[in-house]
C-alpha cells in the first residue's frame, strides 16, 4: 500500500477536504453507525504536540490543527450541501453528464 506524504499545505489542505467529503458520506450510507448527516462526528482523540518542543512550534501545531479541522468540517459541509443524489434505497447515485 502507497500513503504519499504531504510536504505542502496545499496537500494537506486537499487531504482533510476528502476526509471531510469521506466522512459525510460515511453517516449518508451508514447513519446507524455512523450518525445522521448534517452534524459531523467529533474528531477522536485530542492532537496535541510533544511538550518538549519549544513554545513557538506548539503554537504553531496547535493553529495548524485547528486550520485543518476547519477544512474537513468545510468539505463536510460541501458534501452535504452538494453531495450524492439518491435513489429509493439510499443508494448514491452518480450523475452522468454528456
Amino acid at each position: 500500500m502507497y500513503h504519499p506524504t504531504r510536504n505542502t499545505l496545499d496537500a494537506l489542505v486537499s487531504k482533510d477536504r476528502r476526509v471531510g467529503r469521506g466522512l459525510c458520506q460515511l453517516q449518508r450510507c451508514h447513519p446507524d453507525r455512523y450518525g445522521t448527516p448534517g452534524v459531523p462526528p467529533r474528531p477522536t482523540g485530542i492532537k496535541r504536540p510533544d511538550r518538549t518542543l519549544p513554545l513557538r512550534d506548539r503554537l504553531a501545531f496547535g493553529v495548524l490543527s485547528t486550520y485543518l479541522t476547519g477544512v474537513r468540517a468545510v468539505g463536510y459541509y460541501d458534501e452535504y450541501l452538494t453531495g450524492a443524489k439518491h435513489v429509493d434505497g439510499g443508494i448514491p447515485q452518480i450523475d452522468q453528464r454528456d
